[in-house]
């Protein structure tokens, strides 16, 4: 399963107007999304565990990869690898 996490057109469109240079404004939504795909990425794990009985063998934290977003190209993804039990 793969989340995507994109900013929306409104939202890059209100950072742009608030700095000057696209190259600021693409670092600080690089960084945003870079943050809520790590924070989303911790949490899925203990999230899916209160609400699935999944043994802790199972699924752990190293089966949940995340791809950060980049200044070219803003859109991070979190990637979970397992098989269904």
């Amino acid at each position: 399963m793969t989340l995507e996490i994109q900013a929306s057109s409104s939202q890059i469109q209100a950072v742009f107007n608030r700095f000057e240079k696209r190259r600021e404004a693409n670092q600080i939504i690089k960084k945003a999304l870079n943050q809520t795909a790590r924070q989303v990425a911790k949490d899925i794990v203990p999230m899916t565990r209160n609400v699935f009985t999944v043994k802790r063998s199972a699924f752990k934290n190293s089966d949940v990869k995340v791809t950060g977003a980049t200044q070219g190209k803003l859109k991070a993804s979190i990637k979970v690898d397992g098989e269904p039990q």
